[in-house]
């Protein structure tokens, strides 16, 4: 969260005045993006915490393209939210921001049909006519926040998130996942073996296959609690 939230707060320090006329404005639009990215990094961190401490499901979790010996979290950034006001932390004061980034970021289409359009001639009317086909993409948006408001959410959010987390007792469960790992089998002889000759995919090809069969997709070979 520390990285982006600085970045964000040099961001937004360009910016002179929240003014739509004013170009320098654009930064906070900037800066927003870059603080919501750290949001999501650290909200997705959150809940493979709790992934592992047994509050969330594997199902729930995955990613698209998951990997034996990896846990990352697929859902976007509004489907965390969710999920973590379920588990007692309630963030959603954000969704108004996350709404406004997913917007600018995502917002672009193409549009062919009617529209309701006034008519002058004569006697004002309303009339329906089609047009098109017309690109439309949303613009960069402005938001009242400074950089110390930048700040002081991000610190915020970071105190909110550890408290959250503590409370699920992660760390008994990590310490447990560790010990694991460690008696997990050192050189194993047939794969070791072949390391000295093995180009960059073999080496690669090595390591998925023992990830695959001594760790597995969601560390479900070594997991202590339930995965599914």
């Amino acid at each position: 969260m520390n990285a982006h939230a600085e970045l964000a707060v040099q961001l937004a320090s360009k910016a002179r005045s929240t003014r739509s006329d004013d170009p320098t404005s654009q930064y906070l639009a900037a800066a927003v993006v870059i603080f919501l990215a750290g949001v999501d990094k650290t909200l997705g961190l959150a809940l493979q915490l709790c992934y592992i401490a047994g509050k969330i499901t594997w199902k729930w979790l995955r990613p698209r393209k998951p990997h034996a010996g990896v846990i990352s979290c697929g859902p976007g950034l509004t489907a965390k939210l969710d999920k973590l006001r379920e588990l007692g932390l309630d963030l959603t004061e954000l969704q108004w921001l996350v709404d406004l980034r997913n917007m600018y970021l995502h917002s672009c289409s193409i549009y062919a049909g009617y529209r309701v359009e006034p008519s002058w001639r004569g006697k004002p009317r309303l009339t329906l006519r089609a047009s098109g086909p017309e690109v439309t993409s949303s613009g960069a948006f402005i938001v009242p926040f400074s950089a110390g408001d930048i700040r002081r959410m991000a610190d915020q959010l970071t105190e909110r998130v550890g408290k959250f987390l503590d409370k699920m007792n992660w760390q008994s469960h990590w310490k447990e996942l560790t010990k694991k790992i460690e008696r997990l089998p050192k050189d194993p002889h047939l794969e070791a073996s072949r390391l000295p000759q093995a180009s960059a995919d073999e080496i690669h090809s090595i390591v998925t296959s023992l990830n695959k069969r001594y760790v597995g997709e969601g560390f479900h070979k070594i997991m202590s609690v339930s995965v599914k």
